[in-house]
């Protein structure tokens, strides 16, 4: 097979509440091998997952087992699309499908000091430390990639408004629901198979 889905599982082993069984059914009836890595210490963001293939235990190993492959596919949701788009900057990915993803990790408790040289002196180590902890960061870097990412924020609410604000000045990045232009404030809900036929054929 030339086709390879990259399924970047929680730690149920779901994607958006969809069993790994039926994703890695959808996949293999449309000609696609899998690869499921799960997040099973919840610190997906850290490059911390297993890999239902022994062979791929680091991201080093992931690139390797990706490049044997002419198109591959990373489908994420929330917490693990974190790792899935920071990743696939560095691979040679077609396409990441991620929904409801947290796109900043970052520590936000700053307290404010008496002292502006002291309080300053705190943003600038906070960054420093937790800026490998927002995408924002790793795509600014990249300045070129053929990689397309569809990004599907299905609900309405502040905070992922600003997840999906975090990463939306990219060309490459492709927002869907309540970022996008047409979007209407109200809820959207996604069909996540139908989805996923349709980056498929794209």
């Amino acid at each position: 097979m030339s086709n390879l889905a990259v399924l970047f599982t929680d730690s149920q082993k779901q994607i958006c509440e969809k069993e790994l069984s039926q994703i890695e059914i959808f996949f293999n009836e449309r000609n696609f091998q899998t690869l499921s890595l799960s997040d099973t210490k919840k610190t997906f963001y850290l490059g911390d997952f297993k890999s239902s293939e022994k062979s791929v235990s680091s991201e080093k190993d992931l690139s390797e087992y990706c490049s044997n492959y002419k198109n591959v596919f990373f489908i994420s949701s929330f917490t693990t699309s974190f790792s899935a788009i920071r990743i696939s900057l560095t691979n040679e990915v077609r396409k990441v499908i991620s929904f409801s993803p947290l796109t900043d990790f970052r520590a936000r408790t700053i307290k404010s000091d008496t002292r502006k040289e002291k309080f300053y002196s705190k943003i600038v180590e906070c960054e420093k430390t937790d800026r490998k902890r927002d995408l924002n960061y790793f795509l600014k870097r990249k300045k070129k990639s053929s990689t397309k990412y569809d990004i599907f924020y299905p609900c309405y609410s502040d905070y992922h408004r600003k997840q999906a604000i975090n990463i939306g000045d990219y060309s490459s990045v492709n927002l869907h629901g309540i970022w996008s232009l047409s979007h209407v404030f109200s809820d959207i809900k996604f069909p996540f198979f139908k989805v996923l036929a349709n980056a498929v054929r794209s």
